[in-house]
């Protein structure tokens, strides 16, 4: 695996940091998939896995494509500018500088696994699953009239108990240079095995507005719709890329607690040494990211984690300082609230 997040075990009074691993370097995973390539499949769309959410029509699949690439899509199809300060590429969102909770719904299947075990409410609000089927349709037919689009396939969870795999479906480079660099990147040949399929795709069609958003009794014209049953997710009618990390980190806070795991919205350090664990944990915008950017300390990740009894504490995300060893220490924990 190309990216490999922290893992901290943790005893009472101490904590084993382990499962401390990233490969850089070596082959990438990447394909630009048309029809004289296809790896044997009979479209691009079923060589790269989306023909099984009906899309079947765009004619060339950009897969996995690393940040060099990407970069050189987001300035040829001039999806933002390049900065005088360190040629910063940069994005314009629209009205949507965060997320829209408000816009977040979730399938509610009655008698289902997920209709027992999600807390239904303001935060978890509930959709019918005829809303979903218009949504998904219309995310579908959206990309079936494009000729081309990306697709990422990554992971969640850096341990092997919590790893799900997630796929993205998008039309604009950025947003798949987003989630390149979020998720956790899998090896090529992970990428290119679509015989797995992946526990979650996400149908990011930002470039849509849901016009029947009062007739489907929802918040405006944003949706971002879940059908955790069906393990599908729509986004529309926002370009904001956050909301792409986290819908994940919404499915990762449904899975790892029924699986005796503790996902957290925190940030994760420790010294140079390897010691001294801190946890800080807060709300969006009350300064993990700052706190955890120490210079004298190593950053684990920044904003969603995992705590397991055994596999200790590990990065749902895959953003991690360049070069980690495996380290094996033993220390005091302490977290910032």
């Amino acid at each position: 695996m190309l990216a490999r997040s922290a893992a901290f075990n943790f005893r009472p009074g101490s904590a084993r940091l382990g499962n401390f691993l990233r490969q850089t370097g070596g082959p990438r995973a990447m394909a630009t998939l048309t029809a004289g390539d296809c790896n044997g499949a009979a479209t691009p769309c079923k060589a790269a896995g989306i023909d099984a959410v009906g899309i079947t029509q765009p004619k060339v699949i950009y897969k996995n494509l690393p940040y060099e690439e990407l970069r050189a899509h987001e300035e040829k199809n001039k999806e933002g500018l390049v900065t005088n300060h360190g040629g910063c590429f940069t994005v314009d969102t629209g009205i949507f500088t965060g997320r829209s909770p408000k816009d977040k719904f979730i399938v509610k299947a009655p008698g289902t696994t997920s209709d027992k075990n999600i807390w239904w409410g303001n935060v978890n609000k509930p959709m019918k699953a005829e809303v979903f089927d218009e949504l998904m349709n219309d995310a579908v037919e959206y990309y079936n009239s494009l000729d081309e689009c990306y697709v990422f396939d990554g992971f969640a969870g850096a341990t092997d108990a919590a790893k799900r795999k997630v796929r993205f479906v998008h039309s604009k480079a950025w947003q798949q240079h987003f989630v390149t660099n979020m998720f956790i990147r899998p090896s090529p040949e992970e990428a290119n095995n679509v015989s797995v399929p992946p526990d979650f795709t996400v149908i990011n069609a930002c470039a849509l507005e849901n016009k029947k958003w009062k007739e489907h009794g929802l918040n405006s014209e944003v949706a971002v719709a879940i059908d955790v049953e069906r393990k599908l997710a729509v986004i529309m009618g926002t370009w904001y890329g956050g909301e792409n990390k986290k819908l994940i980190f919404s499915l990762m806070n449904y899975w790892l607690p029924m699986e005796g795991t503790l996902s957290m919205h925190c940030s994760a350090s420790v010294d140079n040494k390897g010691e001294n664990a801190a946890l800080f944990f807060g709300l969006s915008g009350t300064g993990k990211t700052t706190l955890s950017a120490d210079p004298n300390r190593q950053l684990i990740g920044d904003d969603e984690h995992g705590w397991h009894p055994t596999d200790g504490i590990f990065n749902i995300e895959g953003k991690l300082f360049e070069e980690q060893k495996r380290w094996l220490v033993f220390l005091s924990a302490f977290a910032v609230f």
